[in-house]
């Protein structure tokens, strides 16, 4: 039988031969790892970057389409009473928002807030424009009240959101 002594002696040469062995096959794996997590980092890099380009475009879009006058341009109808047209641009607007709410997993949640800001805006200056006409008078008596008032107020807060729009493309992409 072999003694602690010869044991130790006869395992020296392997222990010698396997420890940095060992260390370099461990940083070698570490290594190629890290380089996996880089590759995989900029694969999802560049497949992100057009869906968030896209959903700046259609957040854009979508303030240009909740514009006061783009609204009544889009949704006024010959025969539509104060109360119709009022129903029809909130509902317009709700519309437009719900389907592109998706696009705030794109935008930094203080670029969002700016964008239901100015739909928040717009929605209470049709609501307040609403309450000082006649509800069964013709629609074009809202709709001239309505871009009367946009001039001073909502256009701030639409282009606001725009501006926090081109100002975070611009930090990241250019």
């Amino acid at each position: 039988m072999l003694n602690l002594n010869e044991l130790i002696q006869s395992s020296l040469p392997f222990f010698l031969f396997a420890i940095p062995l060992l260390i370099l096959v461990r940083c070698f794996l570490k290594h190629n790892l890290k380089l996996k997590q880089i590759e995989l980092a900029s694969s999802l890099k560049k497949e992100l970057i057009p869906n968030k380009i896209q959903a700046y475009e259609r957040v854009t879009l979508l303030l240009e389409r909740i514009h006061p006058e783009t609204l009544i341009l889009r949704e006024q109808q010959a025969g539509l009473s104060n109360m119709q047209l009022h129903k029809q641009l909130l509902k317009s607007i709700r519309t437009e928002f719900d389907h592109n709410i998706a696009m705030q997993i794109y935008m930094p949640s203080k670029t969002w807030e700016y964008v239901t800001k100015a739909r928040d805006e717009v929605s209470k200056l049709i609501n307040t424009c609403s309450s000082q006409v006649q509800p069964n008078n013709p629609s074009m008596e809202l709709a001239h009240k309505i871009l009367e008032k946009t001039i001073n107020e909502t256009n701030y807060y639409i282009t606001k959101a725009k501006e926090k729009l081109n100002n975070d493309i611009e930090l990241m992409y250019l």
